[in-house]
């Protein structure tokens, strides 16, 4: 069983919760369409999105108010990200509690909620459940606004939705978890557990290579293009312009990520100069994923 948490915001943080919405239900898409039943997605949110049920889809709700920039658990020198981290790792962490109390996961999977998600990804994760991480590296970055993606290498480094532990390695690393449940506040987890651990496992994709070889961890890549990293969706100005210069979307893509009439085909012809220029790009990002195995960090 993989149990996929999506940590979905306070509705004020958004620049338009509308569209946000509408990204969520996206995401939630291409999960409910997996080619395996086996799998689980808990929602962790203030107020459940009206859009259309999935199967197999849990809303957790919480009464967690966005994160004050004054906070003393933010780190004083990038507040803006660190708030992000905080609010972000206490919702994963709640959700973990109550996927918890519910299911029998061999994976919990953290996704973003604007990301989109291969049909075949729970099939391929429980073809073997022998890594205590499991990780997305080849995948795609997509440009909403432009309908472009490209490939890119080591995409556990720029998007949070590409990492999966093991719940015993999780706990290894957080340590005892019985002060809190699901039910716990957000000052409550703070007090309670190591905040430093909870911004770097729950709020960031980031650190897994350093938590494997700390915590001596066997990690393996999910032997498939699993993910669109979705970028300029309408609800965050992230990467606006990230792969703009990448080839147009086609029909495989949207079939393969369960997208139907979501999302519209890019029939604009791609020129050899633009599939070359996508070419050493998606060649310089899987040397340096290279390099990032072989020094335990990640390397840009």
């Amino acid at each position: 069983m993989i149990t996929f948490i999506i940590p979905f915001a306070h509705p004020t943080v958004f620049k338009d919760y509308a569209v946000a919405a509408q990204n969520l239900e996206l995401t939630l898409q291409t999960l409910s369409s997996q080619s395996s039943s086996k799998f689980n997605v808990v929602v962790v949110c203030n107020e459940i999105p009206s859009h259309k049920k999935f199967r197999n889809i849990h809303y957790h709700l919480v009464d967690f108010l966005p994160v004050n920039i004054n906070n003393k658990y933010i780190s004083k020198e990038n507040k803006a990200a660190d708030r992000v981290r905080l609010d972000k790792g206490t919702r994963l962490l709640s959700g973990y509690m109550y996927a918890s109390s519910r299911f029998d996961s061999d994976y919990i999977f953290f996704a973003d909620a604007d990301d989109w998600f291969h049909k075949d990804l729970v099939l391929e994760m429980l073809s073997s459940t022998k890594e205590d991480i499991k990780y997305v590296n080849k995948s795609f970055l997509v440009n909403r606004k432009h309908l472009k993606f490209k490939v890119v290498y080591g995409m556990s480094r720029y998007c949070g939705s590409t990492v999966a532990y093991k719940t015993d390695a999780i706990n290894r690393i957080m340590g005892n978890l019985t002060a809190i449940d699901m039910h716990s506040s957000n000052e409550k987890i703070w007090e309670s557990v190591d905040v430093h651990l909870l911004k770097k496992l729950f709020g960031s994709h980031t650190y897994w290579l350093e938590f494997a070889e700390k915590y001596y961890l066997n990690y393996g890549e999910i032997d498939l293009m699993a993910l669109c990293y979705v970028v300029a969706n309408g609800s965050n100005d992230s990467g606006s312009e990230s792969g703009n210069d990448g080839c147009s979307l086609n029909a495989d893509l949207i079939s393969n990520f369960s997208l139907g009439k979501h999302v519209d085909n890019n029939r604009e012809e791609q020129s050899i100069l633009c599939k070359f220029k996508h070419l050493i790009a998606s060649k310089k990002s899987e040397i340096t994923w290279n390099r990032s195995l072989k020094k335990n960090k990640m390397i840009y």
